[in-house]
C-alpha cells in the first residue's frame, strides 16, 4: 500500500494498492513528500515535475479569482433557473416553463392539427385554462420570449463575468433580475 497523487487532478490516494488507481499509472506519482504542502488546503497546491509545493500569493490570488468567477456562474445560473420556474404570465395566468412544459407546448404549436380544440392546460397553481386554436401562436410566442429573455439576461451577465479581468471587476457585475 502507498500514498499516490495524480499529477492532472493532485487527488491524494492514501493507502491504496496500485491497482486501485483510475487511468493510466504513469498519471500517479507514488509517495510523494506531502510535507511541503502541510497545512494548505488542497486548492492551493501545485505540482512541478514531480515535486508538490505551495502556490506563490500571486498564483493564489488568480485562483481565488477563478473560483469566484465559477461560482458566480453558478449564482446566475440559480438564479436564471428560479426565473424560469416562475414561469410566464398568459392571460392573468401563470403557466410553468418546466422542460415538459416547453415540450407540450411545443407539441401543441406543432402539430396544432392534431388536437381537438379548445386543449385544457394547467396552470402553475393547478388552474385549468382552456386555449383555443384562436390563441395558440399568441400563447407560445410569450412563453417563448419569457424564457429566452431569462436565458439572455443570464448568458448577458455570465459574459460580463467571464470579460472581466480583476476581482473588482467581477465585483461590481450585480444581477438585479
Amino acid at each position: 500500500m502507498a500514498t499516490w497523487i495524480h499529477k492532472t487532478t493532485l487527488q491524494v490516494m492514501p493507502s491504496v494498492g496500485s491497482s486501485e488507481l483510475s487511468g493510466d499509472l504513469s498519471d500517479w506519482i507514488k509517495n510523494p513528500d506531502l510535507s511541503t504542502v502541510a497545512g494548505v488546503p488542497e486548492k492551493f497546491w501545485k505540482l512541478t515535475g514531480n515535486t508538490l509545493s505551495e502556490m506563490t500569493q500571486a498564483e493564489k490570488d488568480l485562483a481565488y479569482f477563478d473560483i469566484n468567477k465559477s461560482s458566480r456562474y453558478l449564482q446566475i445560473d440559480g438564479k436564471t433557473d428560479a426565473l424560469i420556474i416562475q414561469g410566464f404570465t398568459y392571460d392573468s395566468k401563470v403557466f410553468s416553463l418546466s422542460l415538459s412544459a416547453q415540450m407540450n407546448f411545443n407539441a401543441l404549436k406543432n402539430e396544432s392539427s392534431e388536437f381537438t380544440w379548445p386543449v385544457e392546460i394547467t396552470t402553475i397553481s393547478n388552474d385549468t385554462y382552456s386555449l383555443t386554436l384562436a390563441n395558440l401562436n399568441a400563447f407560445w410566442r410569450t412563453g417563448k420570449v419569457a424564457l429566452k429573455g431569462d436565458l439572455d439576461t443570464g448568458r448577458a451577465l455570465k459574459k460580463q463575468i467571464f470579460d472581466a479581468t480583476t476581482q473588482a471587476a467581477v465585483d461590481a457585475i450585480v444581477d438585479t433580475r
